[in-house]
């Protein structure tokens, strides 16, 4: 199965930076797309940064919600 670059966005976009997260039957194609491309590539490290600005905010408490 061949990877568009447009698709392997979306499936960043949607699952996130860690490859464990892509469907099992798209993550060969993915993982071949983002070794491959400069644009996957930094799409991905991209995504993984976000990830870890948004992994370091605090969690608010919500009362009410526990």
């Amino acid at each position: 199965m061949n990877m568009t670059p447009e698709r392997f966005a979306q499936l960043v976009e949607l699952h996130g930076s860690q490859p464990e997260r892509w469907p099992a039957e798209e993550r060969v194609a993915a993982e071949a797309c983002w070794q491959a491309s400069a644009q996957a590539q930094a799409m991905l490290e991209e995504q993984a940064r976000l990830e870890a600005l948004l992994d370091a905010l605090p969690v608010p408490a919500m009362p009410g919600l526990e």
